[in-house]
Formats: C-alpha cells, sequence, structure tokens
C-alpha cells in the first residue's frame, strides 16, 4: 500500500550541480557549464541549429581570389543527393508510381550534366542510422509518415513531403534510385554512392578523391 507515503519532487539539474560542486572552490566551479545540455549547444533539449548563410559568407568573404574552371568538359561534378532529391520534389504527384518518379531524376541528370562533365558523381546520405543531425530532422518533420513499400511499379499515394518526413521511406526511394541510374544508358558516366549516414564527409573525400586523377572537380 502506498498510504501514508510522500512524493518528492527530484530535480536532476540541481542534483548534477551539486555533484559537480562538492569539494570544489565556487570560482572552479563556475568555470564549467554546469548543465545537462549545453546552453551553447543545446535550446530545450535539443541541438541548436547552425546557420549556414553565414558560414558560407565567411568563407566567400576570405577565401581570397576564386578560379574559372577553364574545361567544364573535363571537370568531375560531385553533386548532394540530399540536393538533388529535393530539387525536383515539386514534381512529384500523387499516383505517379515510384520508378516514373525515379525517371524524373534520371532524366534531369541526363539533361543538366551531358554537355558539361563527362562524370557525375552523386552523394547520398543514410538515413537509418543515427547522427548528429537527427535534431535538425525532427525539428523539419515533428510528424512522421508511415512506411511504405518502395517498388518501381508501386504508386506515390500521399504528399511527397510527407512520404520522405519518414526516413525509411526515403532511405527506399533513395535506393531505387541508385538502382535506375545504374541501369540508364548514361550510367558509364553517372555513378552513385551511398553513405551509412551523413554524407558531408563522404562529399570532401569524394572530391578529393577526385583531384588525384582530375584538373577540375565541381562541387
Amino acid at each position: 500500500s502506498t498510504s501514508g507515503m510522500r512524493l518528492a519532487s527530484f530535480y536532476t539539474q540541481l542534483c548534477l550541480q551539486r555533484l559537480l560542486t562538492s569539494g570544489q572552490s565556487m570560482t572552479e566551479a563556475f568555470t564549467y557549464e554546469l548543465s545537462t545540455h549545453p546552453p551553447a549547444l543545446f535550446a530545450d533539449s535539443m541541438m541548436r541549429d547552425n546557420c549556414k548563410a553565414r558560414f558560407g559568407q565567411e568563407l566567400c568573404d576570405n577565401w581570397g581570389s576564386t578560379v574559372a574552371v577553364e574545361n567544364v568538359s573535363d571537370a568531375v561534378i560531385v553533386i548532394d543527393g540530399r540536393l538533388l532529391l529535393y530539387s525536383l520534389i515539386k514534381t512529384w504527384k500523387i499516383g505517379d508510381t515510384f520508378g516514373d518518379i525515379a525517371q524524373r531524376y534520371v532524366s534531369y541528370l541526363q539533361r543538366e550534366t551531358q554537355s558539361t562533365s563527362k562524370k557525375v558523381i552523386v552523394v547520398f546520405d543514410g538515413y537509418l542510422r543515427s547522427t548528429t543531425k537527427d535534431h535538425t530532422h525532427l525539428k523539419r518533420s515533428p510528424v512522421r509518415s508511415l512506411q511504405r513499400i518502395v517498388q518501381s511499379h508501386l504508386l506515390l499515394d500521399m504528399k511527397s513531403n510527407f512520404f520522405l518526413s519518414n526516413p525509411k521511406n526515403k532511405q527506399a526511394f533513395i535506393d531505387l534510385l541508385c538502382d535506375e541510374i545504374s541501369s540508364s544508358p548514361c550510367s558509364s558516366r553517372l555513378e552513385t554512392r551511398k553513405c551509412l549516414a551523413d554524407a558531408d564527409s563522404e562529399l570532401v573525400s569524394t572530391t578529393l578523391e577526385c583531384l588525384q586523377s582530375h584538373q577540375s572537380v565541381i562541387l
């Protein structure tokens, strides 16, 4: 029986602060962030968003002089798969097959790169493992759709953004898209790479790898 028992409030933040400051001088203790989630990095228990626009501007301001690519036809183009995925998001229509949607991406790559590059590498993120961007994904899509089976002959039965809000749906479509690209007539010129998690480091390493055998790489 719980009659006669008193419930006491337990504040984990206060408990942590007392444990950290026990046996230490206050001067030394206040040199640290006495918090389970450092406020410089977190807000409401979720990681703060970075400011990519400001970072990009800083790079432009401090990079110095830029060099134009003289012979674009010999350059290798490295494409961020997420950027490609959302560049045609408005063309998705309910009732289209996933195969038809994937073919639009293949046609887009063929049309936009056939006269500018001999080789194109598309690097896709992986969405089935936990990464540092999980909080960002949760902020973008707080409500997620149900998982769908993604095959070339099956139909899209919901809005594109809602479908892609589920990471398993997104990964399944990326897998299908990579298969469509590899089986296309221009597969010798188009290459896809799928990462297990975030693709940022793979984008950089792919660019550096291509620079060893090509004079120009466009990222």
